[in-house]
């Protein structure tokens, strides 16, 4: 009786085990892609993307992204994480430093997880950063001067 109580308490275990990891393994829902954006944001998002984008990178972009499971987007809001302290940290270098130049690097391999970034679509987005207020907070609210900081160290980039 004994070894059967174990044998159930261990299979038990291994699917509870099971189970988290299907969890953390299945495809994000819009809800967590969108998360912290009110129902109107989100409409106002999609109908901007559709209106100002090749309609070929919105929908690789939107392709890559819904495939991720939860703890690849968690994985990339934490590598972007890292790339935007670690610039904010170099705001006192050259935008040229390899330091600098390094994390842009990084920046770039990021943004590449989203959809194919060509030279002038990273320095489109680059401009982005400066001329669209939701971006300029995002950055802003990091360290400020760091949305123009990579955005200038962005076009050294790809200017080298």
């Amino acid at each position: 009786m004994n070894s059967e109580l174990e044998r159930i308490q261990t299979l038990l275990k291994t699917l509870t085990k099971t189970i988290k990891h299907m969890e953390n393994n299945t495809p994000i829902t819009e809800e967590e892609l969108y998360e912290g954006f009110s129902k109107e944001e989100i409409k106002a998002i999609k109908t901007e993307v559709q209106e100002k984008y090749d309609p070929k990178i919105v929908v690789e972009s939107q392709n890559k992204v819904k495939s991720w499971t939860r703890d690849q987007l968690n994985s990339n809001k934490q590598v972007e994480a890292s790339i935007n302290f670690q610039l904010s940290e170099l705001m006192h270098l050259p935008i040229d430093s390899p330091k600098v130049q390094e994390q842009i690097a990084k920046h770039f391999d990021w943004v590449n997880q989203f959809y194919t970034c060509t030279n002038e679509i990273y320095i489109g987005l680059s401009d982005l950063y400066v001329t669209d207020a939701r971006f300029m907070s995002h950055y802003e609210e990091i360290k400020p001067g760091l949305a123009q900081f990579l955005s200038k160290a962005m076009k050294v980039y790809i200017e080298k």
